[in-house]
């Protein structure tokens, strides 16, 4: 993990209540939901900032588009469902885990899921396009 990340996340856990939403209403730009605790906050805007560490990068491809390429953060666990089953990889150092074996690509594991070529950050809701609202914290 960046430093920086962790530093935005530690305050945010030294935050209290009513800070938690003021920073929410600046992030979203609404208040935050009636009832969701301090811990739930924390978890959404948490969520915020690992989106905007995102390590999906557009390069130039050969054919003059781009494409994106991911470098795993080891110790990430991401999940999808696919035909009313719960995926799970987990971002080693050395590639992605699913079921026990060792992928290169979220690609190649989407390959194994569902037996098509099928786009594996779009399938795992990893983007390389910033959001269209930017978030601070």
């Amino acid at each position: 993990m960046e430093p920086e990340f962790v530093r935005k996340l530690a305050a945010l856990q030294k935050m209290s209540c009513p800070e938690l939403r003021a920073c929410w209403r600046e992030t979203f730009g609404a208040a935050a939901p009636k009832g969701m605790t301090k811990d739930v906050l924390i978890d959404r805007l948490g969520d915020v900032l690992e989106q905007q560490q995102s390590l999906a990068v557009r390069r130039p491809s050969r054919k003059g588009g781009t494409r994106i390429k991911y470098f795993p953060r080891p110790g990430v666990v991401r999940k999808c469902m696919y035909k009313s089953q719960l995926h799970v990889v987990k971002e080693t150092e050395s590639g992605f885990e699913y079921e026990g074996r060792l992928y290169k690509s979220y690609s190649a594991i989407t390959r194994r899921m569902t037996g098509r070529r099928i786009n594996g950050l779009n399938m795992f809701g990893i983007t390389a396009t910033p959001p269209k609202k930017k978030y601070t914290l």
